[in-house]
């Protein structure tokens, strides 16, 4: 067995092997993702080694000398009256307790060819309440995670994996098909609860929120894995995420409109996926679209860039300029995200006629400056003209290998700009405009009077004027955010948007 520190583990790093506790129990299985929550779990639970078998090796042998206590049996002590039961190495009782060893027995063992008889050690000697207060812990985290939202797909929609192919997607838009989409029932926004602005979050409710992210990087890298490797894809898998993903939104809107501002070391497309799902989701619910909408939009933006899993690493991972051949590679990735979900709906799994127009559509311009296509507005579906937004943001504000990833701000305003220029649709950038502010939440400013605070919300309409909360002030960190509703408060103002200041580590700090 491999002897690890817990404080060596490192978030983000995907478990191929089990983790023991020292007393042989399981604390996690394979396919785990180590997270700053789990790091922290096992801190408070006081573990400080955890231990894993080799590659290929039975983890039998560990778990049995763990939890038991060897004795020879050449070294019985005859006549000695046992305090608690003897087994031998299959778990077969020997002696029970308050039972006197005779010499008979050390001679029947033998013969047996027993060599070693064991006693097994109790929950303090385990140090048992170590994997139970970790236990317990993690069922806390598990169980604070938003609910997912109960709305499923209308099973009245799904098509079939013809309906994926380029010719039929081409043909269905060119005969003028269904590109609007009006907002139909009751819309999501009615149901988002409303919290306090000036009311700090839950621990909890924090925590809650960053399993659930947590669960969603372990979730797609599974789905990601299984589109590389050609496997079957179980649709439960996607639907987990995004129902998921509109229930944190009901539940608390800017917790989740933070998560975006989340990356995933050496997993771009994860990142840009799951984040252009949380920002495409808060902006239809701003459009006014319904559930069910709401949640078609989760499953296009999640699987807009599934395409991009068939583009060579040499060349997402290029650290300068693409070549014209480069280029082209990447743009057709739109066809290639087709080919995927053509064989998603084939097995198990069931999409809306939406997703492979979306997924096809995603990168095309109001001005047709885009591809693959170079269709304009009113041949654009809606769904995705309000993901090209989303998913344009998120790649301005994401590092590059060629670049740095813009400040928020920045990226709204060139956003903005794009709209200006007829590139992107003016209604889906306002849509996020009012979910994000022109400071969007999760950003860092730098107010009027030389104090660094977190945007934590938006204030509506009112779009220079968000809630934040104060961390740095005078150069200190102060004990408590000071949460402003900027809105409110007409002697202060944004001065200028700032990096995350060095000190501000924490994924949910001052929220």
């Amino acid at each position: 067995m491999e002897e690890l520190r817990t404080s060596d583990l490192k978030p983000g790093d995907r478990l191929d092997r089990p983790l023991f506790h020292a007393s042989g129990e399981t604390l996690m299985g394979p396919g785990r993702t180590i997270t700053r929550q789990t790091l922290r779990t096992f801190e408070e639970a006081g573990i400080e080694v955890v231990y894993r078998p080799e590659p290929g090796r039975d983890p039998g042998d560990f778990i049995h000398n763990a939890r038991n206590t060897p004795i020879a049996v050449r070294e019985l002590d005859v006549g000695y009256r046992t305090t608690k039961p003897l087994f031998d190495r299959d778990g077969t009782l020997l002696m029970d307790e308050d039972m006197v060893i005779s010499p008979r027995l050390a001679e029947r063992l033998e013969q047996r060819g027993v060599h070693w008889i064991y006693v097994r050690k109790d929950a303090a000697e385990l140090n048992l309440d170590e994997v139970e207060a970790f236990r317990r812990q993690i069922g806390e985290l598990e169980r604070s995670m938003p609910a997912p939202v109960e709305q499923q797909i209308d099973a009245s929609r799904l098509i079939k994996a013809e309906d994926c192919r380029r010719e039929v997607i081409d043909r269905l838009i060119e005969s003028g098909g269904e590109m609007r989409v009006r907002p139909q029932d009751t819309p999501l926004a009615e149901d988002l609860k409303k919290h306090a602005p000036l009311e700090a979050r839950s621990e909890e409710s924090k925590n809650g929120f960053m399993m659930m992210h947590e669960e969603a990087v372990r979730t797609t890298a599974q789905v990601f894995n299984a589109f590389r490797q050609q496997r079957e894809i179980d649709e439960s898998w996607i639907g987990d995420v995004t129902r998921r993903a509109v229930g944190a939104l009901i539940e608390d809107h800017d917790l989740l409109l933070n998560l975006a501002t989340l990356g995933t070391p050496g997993e771009p497309l994860i990142s840009q996926s799951l984040g252009a799902t949380v920002l495409s989701i808060a902006a239809a619910a701003a459009t006014g679209y319904s559930r069910q909408q709401v949640l078609e939009m989760g499953y296009c933006a999640y699987l807009h860039d599934i395409g991009m899993l068939r583009v060579s690493r040499e060349i997402i991972e290029k650290p300068g300029k693409l070549s014209g051949r480069e280029q082209s590679e990447v743009q057709r990735h739109t066809v290639h995200n087709l080919d995927l979900l053509e064989r998603l709906v084939g097995h198990r799994s069931g999409l809306t006629g939406t997703v492979p127009i979306v997924a096809y559509q995603s990168h095309e311009r109001e001005n047709g400056t885009g591809y693959p296509k170079g269709r304009k507005g009113n041949v654009i579906h809606d769904f995705a003209k309000v993901l090209s937004v989303c998913d344009t943001y998120q790649a301005m504000t994401s590092n590059r290998p060629y670049r740095p990833g813009m400040l928020p701000y920045q990226a709204m305003e060139q956003l903005l700009l794009m709209a200006a220029r007829g590139q992107l649709a003016s209604s889906a950038v306002r849509a996020l405009l009012n979910c994000m502010s022109l400071f969007p939440v999760g950003s860092w400013v730098e107010l009027e009077d030389g104090s660094i605070a977190r945007v934590v919300a938006g204030s509506g309409a009112v779009y220079t004027r968000p809630v934040v909360s104060v961390v740095f002030r005078g150069g200190k960190r102060l004990d408590e955010p000071e949460r402003i509703d900027l809105s409110a408060e007409k002697g202060l103002r944004v001065s200028r948007p700032v990096p995350a200041p060095h000190g501000a580590v924490g994924a949910m700090d001052a929220f």
